[in-house]
């Protein structure tokens, strides 16, 4: 979205005070010391508001100072804020891709020629919903972070990836580095029970075990100088459904 800077040519200021006077009729949130003091610099290129709205920029060329300078340029817009913040990215005050797929994309993006968007694989209804759910996890479990993704296992595209806590890459300057961490890429963990779910699929499917078969997880499981113990002990002979059911290390 082309959107406009004001800057100013410090050198054609005849009156540093008028000058911050008439900007703060625009900007009253501006600093007036600050201001007069920038326009007094004798710099020629004084950068003082990014992204002008169409009434300020009116407003501004109303004033009819022959210092004040408007440029136009390019700035990444998110409509969709924060929903695929990590998986997306975001751009720098040069409209740089810094991380995400506008890193990945910076020099298809920064060269296109007007052959079309650039389409991905993410679906936004299932980002929403795996969002939503990890949200709710964090908050029933008080977790300090979520993270999840969809994938279809054919074709490698990625349907949904959610890294909690996200940002907002429209106010890029408000994420600490822990919203900004993508813990669905960057991050190592221990498989943990998980695993369970790839060792019980590839003993079926290898055909060494059948889903109705027992295993006894009566007792504590000694393998050499190790003992196995289940975190909720059933304490009985379970089925290999139970096994998987139940996550029981000793089956």
């Amino acid at each position: 979205m082309k959107t406009v800077t004001l800057y100013a040519d410090a050198r054609d200021i005849a009156d540093a005070d008028e000058a911050a006077r008439g900007l703060m009729s625009v900007f009253p949130e501006f600093d007036y010391a600050d201001l007069k003091k920038k326009l007094q610099s004798e710099r020629a290129w004084v950068v003082l508001r990014h992204d002008l709205t169409p009434r300020q920029h009116a407003s501004v060329h109303a004033l009819g100072f022959p210092g004040f300078r408007f440029e136009e340029r390019p700035r990444r817009i998110y409509p969709k804020g924060s929903l695929a913040s990590h998986g997306v990215g975001f751009v720098g005050s040069e409209n740089k891709g810094l991380i995400g797929l506008e890193r990945t994309l910076n020099d298809a993006l920064a060269s296109a020629t007007g052959d079309g968007p650039v389409e991905l694989s993410l679906d936004l209804r299932g980002q929403y919903v795996m969002r939503d759910e990890l949200i709710r996890s964090m908050l029933e479990f008080k977790a300090k972070a979520a993270t999840g993704l969809v994938l279809d296992v054919t074709t490698g595209e990625i349907l949904a990836l959610v890294s909690l806590p996200d940002f907002d890459p429209n106010d890029i300057g408000a994420a600490s580095n822990n919203q900004l961490f993508n813990r669905a890429t960057m991050g190592v963990y221990e498989m943990g029970s998980t695993f369970k779910a790839f060792n019980t699929a590839m003993a079926l499917d290898g055909g060494k075990i059948g889903i109705d078969d027992q295993f006894d997880a009566s007792a504590p499981y000694k393998v050499a100088n190790r003992t196995i113990h289940d975190f909720h002990a059933e304490n009985r002979w379970l089925s290999v459904a139970e096994v998987f059911m139940v996550s029981s290390n000793i089956g």
